[in-house]
Order: structure tokens, then sequence, then C-alpha cells
């Protein structure tokens, strides 16, 4: 039998990994599994020379075949190059694999265009995929994003301008006000109910 594949989905810095780490321990707690996976494995390994998104050190030299924030008619956005796609599309597909084995996969993404979404739309049009959307207050989010450091200024407002486009969530949370544990527990809910 299949396991179950929910894709939480929303810009860097909205706390999507912080809900993702607190439906995982309830879940333990009860003895269930969750294998979770995300799009930051795949940025992990992606050296600085693959990337132009705003970091001191300037643009990669390979940033065209990698990731870039470029302006597209005064609104920044995230432009994805074939070895990315590549990287993106592997990954993809190992999620699916899992769930394949008879794993449960939670999955945290940031969709970084129509083409990203449209490859996990093909990759569970046979399968029950869960979709959940992570939201938060734009200016709380820049906040997050100063505080934590790791990410450079203004990557969360660029993706926040096309992660949600065109996709219909089956659950929908918000952490401007709402701690990790709260969301967590409405998400637990929601699958215990699907």
């Amino acid at each position: 039998m299949a396991g179950r594949l929910v894709i939480v989905n929303g810009p860097s810095s909205v706390g999507k990994t912080s809900i993702i780490d607190a439906y995982r321990s309830h879940e333990e707690s009860a003895g269930h599994y969750w294998h979770a996976v995300g799009i930051d494995d795949v940025f992990s390994r992606l050296s600085w020379r693959w990337v132009d998104i705003g970091w001191p050190i300037g643009r990669g030299p390979l940033a065209d075949r990698g990731l870039a924030i470029v302006d597209a008619d005064g609104q920044l956005t995230m432009q994805v190059g074939p070895v990315l796609r590549a990287l993106l599309r592997g990954y993809q597909r190992g999620a699916v694999a899992f769930a394949d084995e008879g794993i449960d996969v939670i999955v945290d993404e940031v969709i970084l265009d129509s083409v990203h979404r449209d490859d996990w739309r093909r990759l569970t049009t046979d399968r029950a995929a869960h979709w959940v959307g992570v939201q938060c207050d734009a200016d709380e989010v820049d906040r997050r994003e100063a505080e934590r450091g790791d990410r450079p200024t203004g990557l969360a407002r660029a993706q926040m301008a096309s992660v949600h486009r065109s996709i219909d969530y089956d659950l929908e949370l918000d952490t401007t006000t709402t701690e990790p544990s709260a969301n967590a527990a409405v998400l637990a809910r929601f699958l215990e109910s699907s």
C-alpha cells in the first residue's frame, strides 16, 4: 500500500519546517513515521557558483544554469536553470518513490515556478497528494528572514510573488501569530479526517 504524500508549500522563512517538525514529533509519539524531504535538500548541495539570490558574494558564474532572482517587469521572480531543474525533478521523484514504498512523506516545499508546480502535478496524478499552503504577513516574514540570518534579504518576498500561484490547497495555514504546534495540530486533524 502506498504511503501518504503531503506537500507543504510556502515561501522561505514562513515557518513550514517548524510546522513539519512539530507534526512529525506528534506523530512519532504515537508510533507513526513521516519521512521529511524538502527543497533545502537540493539547495544545500548547490554551491554559490550556481546561484544569484542576493548573497553579498555576488552572482555565481553558473547562475543561469542554477537559480537566480530576476526582475520580470518590475516583479522579482525565481529563474530556474537546467541543472537546478534536473535536481528538482530528481528530488520530486525521490519523494514519490518513498511513498511508493509505503512510507508517509511530508515535503517542505517552495514552488519556484509553474514548471516546478506542474512537475508535482504530473507525478501525483494517480495518487492522493495533499497540498498545504503556508502563509504569513509579509512584514513578519521579513523580520524572520533578518533574524535567522542564513537567507539573503528579500528572498522570501521574491518567492511570495509566485509560490502560491495556481494551486488549489486542501488546507491553508497562517503562521503570522499561530505557533507551529497549533498549526501542526490543525494539520494532524486534517490528515486524520482525509
